[in-house]
């Protein structure tokens, strides 16, 4: 099967008070927008949601505009993202956890699973384990089978790790990939109808009970 990235389209309307304030309102969207992965969410009238995984392409380019509506201008954007990934996936948080506590999951879908996990700091070189139960326990540290990223995240920052895309950065998207620990480097995935849950153990220098992590 051929799956093709797809672009979504985003109508949006950024208003300001004067043109000093509408470009400076653009020029703060363009900075979280460029060169960062994120995704796009959807809400539907049953409460569910769900997720795709995209970059921003192009839109943000356009023409201001004295509002008809009052004192002040605006300006209209169609925001083009692409996904690479061209499925939507559901926003399910698994749970939030303190560093001293495990993170339980099984998948009992059709395809394997990549983990989220993000990371509060203040904390110092995170190291990121998931195995499943019922077997041989937590690979050691300094294990293959781990993935540690060797640097302090600042308080009121989060460390982001993407196993999916392979990808670890920080909530601002500073990009930490050089960071990964020579041999603890493995970014996991669950694999479909598990007999057994995947448990999911983020560790911390210092004390845990002041690391907390989401999955």
């Amino acid at each position: 099967m051929d799956i093709q990235p797809r672009d979504v389209e985003l109508g949006i309307l950024v208003e300001g008070k004067s043109p000093e304030e509408l470009r400076e309102r653009i020029r703060n969207l363009t900075t979280k927008l460029i060169d960062v992965d994120g995704a796009l969410y959807a809400r539907y009238s049953n409460g569910t949601e769900r997720r795709l995984y995209c970059r921003y392409k192009e839109g943000l380019e356009g023409e201001e505009t004295a509002s008809t509506k009052g004192v002040g201008y605006y300006q209209k954007m169609v925001l083009v993202f692409r996904a690479f990934d061209p499925f939507w996936y559901e926003t399910g948080l698994l749970e939030s956890k303190s560093a001293q506590n495990f993170v339980y999951y099984k998948n009992n879908g059709d395809y394997a699973a990549y983990p989220i996990v993000m990371v509060d700091g203040r904390c110092s070189n995170p190291d990121l384990a998931i195995w499943q139960t019922g077997g041989p326990g937590e690979p050691a540290e300094g294990s293959s089978e781990r993935l540690k990223v060797n640097t302090t995240v600042a308080a009121n920052r989060r460390l982001i790790v993407n196993m999916k895309q392979r990808t670890v950065k920080l909530d601002n998207g500073t990009n930490l990939y050089a960071s990964i620990d020579s041999t603890a480097n493995k970014f996991h995935s669950i694999p479909p109808r598990s007999a057994n849950n995947f448990a999911v153990d983020v560790d911390i220098d210092g004390p845990e009970s002041d690391g907390r992590y989401h999955v």
